[in-house]
């Protein structure tokens, strides 16, 4: 739904998934990232942070998660967030970055 620029559609069906996936940091985390594309940034956040508390070790949910909180202007948080993914994932991170940022591989972090 996401792809077809169907954001409320696609938060719908996944809060739906993740009501009967209470437990499913996945689920948690789909319905997150309808938000986000939704432009629901406070909502994103908190869907990530149940994400995060089901598989707090995961990078790519902390990057969201600190993606969200950033949107939502909460930068303290957000920057709290990254830095624990990079601590946990620092390539993946560094991936990231310069696929938002355009940076290199030898630019200072």
């Amino acid at each position: 739904l996401r792809m077809l620029g169907r954001f409320e559609a696609a938060v719908e069906n996944d809060a739906r998934l993740s009501a009967r996936q209470p437990f499913s940091p996945d689920a948690q985390f789909q319905l997150g990232d309808a938000l986000l594309a939704a432009g629901r940034h406070e909502e994103a956040a908190r869907a990530f942070g149940r994400a995060l508390k089901l598989s707090p070790a995961n990078a790519r949910f902390l990057l969201h998660h600190g993606f969200a909180l950033a949107q939502s202007e909460r930068f303290d948080e957000a920057q709290a967030s990254l830095d624990r993914a990079a601590a946990l994932a620092p390539e993946q991170v560094a991936a990231c970055r310069r696929s938002i940022f355009g940076e290199r591989d030898d630019a200072p972090p």
